[in-house]
Order: structure tokens, then sequence, then C-alpha cells
């Protein structure tokens, strides 16, 4: 059972060829009480009908989002429980390999607070789309659709709870929302993964 105002960690894996585990990490706060079934299906909803679609128009075709997981956790990211678990299979869209497996597009969402912010790594650009290690319109036009579907949150389909995106602050120890502005670069950002909830 998801509380009213608990922060819940959202952990979206990607499948890279020949590459290590990838994940895109969000963090969004539950404005209204729900059980584990339907916020489970609210994420899966959500990934499958806007973060994920929206990515794969400029994924590789070899590159997938292959599942999350979900956790309730402290303003620290300490899990205070498993929510639970899920599997995907959405293949990028763009007909070529991906690039390096550490190559990312970035973006990043204000709030705010000083220093507090969100910044996302997107694995499994399509290698088609970059020139010299700059990303081509394409992909820049989905970034902007994807920098709005990070800042945003949504309702859920399942529970019609309302999911607010922003970040726990560890040193604040408060939840800081997305204050509705943020960035992208055209710039290949590298990004090295090394454990859940860390640098994704």
């Amino acid at each position: 059972m998801a509380d009213t105002n608990d922060i819940i960690r959202v952990a979206i894996e990607y499948g890279l060829p020949a590459a290590s585990q990838a994940l895109s990490v969000l963090y969004f706060r539950i404005l209204d009480s729900a059980s584990d079934s339907d916020v489970m299906d609210d994420i899966n909803d959500w990934i499958t009908g806007v973060w994920g679609l929206d990515w794969q128009a400029f994924g590789a075709s070899t590159a997938s989002i292959i599942g999350f997981t979900a956790d309730v956790v402290d303003f620290e990211g300490h899990v205070l429980s498993n929510i639970g678990s899920d599997t995907l299979a959405l293949a990028g869209t763009v007909v070529t390999d991906p690039t390096s497996a550490g190559d990312a597009a970035y973006m990043k969402a204000d709030t705010d607070f000083p220093k507090t912010r969100g910044s996302k790594y997107l694995p499994g650009i399509a290698e088609d789309n970059v020139d010299a290690g700059i990303l081509d319109a394409t992909i820049l036009g989905e970034l902007a659709i994807m920098l709005v579907d990070y800042i945003a949150g949504f309702l859920g389909a399942y529970s019609l709870a309302a999911y607010q995106s922003g970040v726990p602050s560890r040193t604040l120890l408060q939840w800081c929302p997305f204050s509705g502005g943020g960035t992208f670069t055209d710039i290949i950002a590298y990004q090295r993964r090394r454990k859940l909830g860390v640098g994704s």
C-alpha cells in the first residue's frame, strides 16, 4: 500500500547490446493512497504509453526498455517497502545500432531549491542520430518531449492518484518538486553506472 505523500522510486531498466545494466531512476510523490497493484499498473501504463513510447522514437532497434522496479523510499533513498517489479519489451524504433554503452542523451529538471535538481541520462540512442558527438535535430525534438514527460508527473489510470515529479533531498530532508523548468543538451553525455539509484 502506498500512502498519501509517499515517495516512490521507479527504476526503469534498459537492455543494450554488449552492455551492463542501464537505468533511469525517477522519483514521484503520490498525492493519494493506492494499493500496490494499482501503483504498479499506473506506472506500467505511464512507461508504456508516455516515457517508453517517447524513448522508442529515438532508441535504436537493438536497445529496449526491459522492465522496472518500484519502491517506497525515504528522503535519503532508503527503501521503506517494495511495491513490485514488472517486465516490459519496448524496443527502439530506429533501425540502427545504438551508440557506445556509456553514451547517453542528457536532460535536467529544475526545482525551487538551490543545488537541487533532477538529472537524467537516456541510453540506447541510435547512432544514426549522432554526428561527431552531437545529437541531431530529430533527437533534440524528442528530448524536448521527454523533458516534459520528466517534469509533468501524471495521473494514475488505475488508482486515479496524482503522481508528482521531483527529487528527495538528502541535505534538506524534504521533497523537492520540479518547478516546471529544465534544459537538455545536444552534446552526448557519458555515464558510468555503478549501482542502483546512483548516477542514472
